[in-house]
């Protein structure tokens, strides 16, 4: 760019004062042009790179705007899911209430049992309704002794009424007797229990227990 003393020299040696005037009007003229330009072209400057400020921003917020959409749709999932879990959760209720009570109703169906005693204590005749009352089958419980049926605290007290009614021939009690006897796994449950004499060809005693749970 030529400086002003370059366009004033150019005046002078034009010769006269309008040279030198139009000489300073010319340089003014063109440095206001000059600065013009230089604004116009920082003003666009600034103009772009607010655009691409703008563009970045447009392209967060449409991103922000498809996030918020995913973010409604798997809500909106989430919801249908809970409810599907609490219909499934109620009809489980409604399983375990049925499953309750049938187990209540067949608790309190009272079973019936018979059990045969020899004169020595062991078990010799043991049926279905003795099975199901105190888990043993009747493979397991044939030959054991019928004391694995009464719980330790009563155990010295049944010892010394089999020894009476065996040994003393003393005459068994008709009378009904509700008592607890223990299951295979240690678990006393109440009963009624019937007594009576019941004899082999042989001639020897042997005990018979008519069971009933209660």
């Amino acid at each position: 760019m030529e400086s002003f003393w370059e366009f004033l020299a150019v005046g002078v040696g034009a010769g006269g004062l309008g040279a030198v005037i139009g000489a300073v009007t010319t340089y003014l003229l063109k440095n206001r042009k000059l600065s013009q330009k230089f604004e116009l072209d920082h003003d666009q400057q600034d103009f772009d790179q607010a655009r691409l400020i703008i563009q970045r921003q447009e392209k967060r917020i449409t991103h922000l705007e498809e996030l918020h959409e995913e973010c409604l749709a798997e809500n909106a999932r989430l919801r249908d899911g809970q409810a599907e879990l609490r219909a499934e959760q109620g009809m489980l209720g409604e399983r375990v209430r049925n499953l309750t009570d049938s187990v209540n109703r067949l608790e309190r169906i009272r079973l019936a049992a018979n059990v045969v005693t020899d004169g020595d204590g062991l078990i010799v005749d043991w049926d279905t309704g003795a099975a199901q009352i105190f888990h043993w089958s009747r493979e397991e419980a044939i030959g054991r002794p019928v004391t694995m049926l009464t719980p330790a605290r009563y155990l010295a007290r049944h010892l010394e009424a089999f020894h009476e009614i065996v040994t003393k021939k003393r005459p068994i009690r008709k009378d009904t007797l509700e008592i607890l006897a223990m299951t295979r796994e240690g678990r006393e449950v109440p009963v009624t229990i019937t007594l009576s004499e019941v004899w082999d060809e042989h001639g020897k005693v042997r005990i018979g227990a008519h069971i009933q749970s209660r």
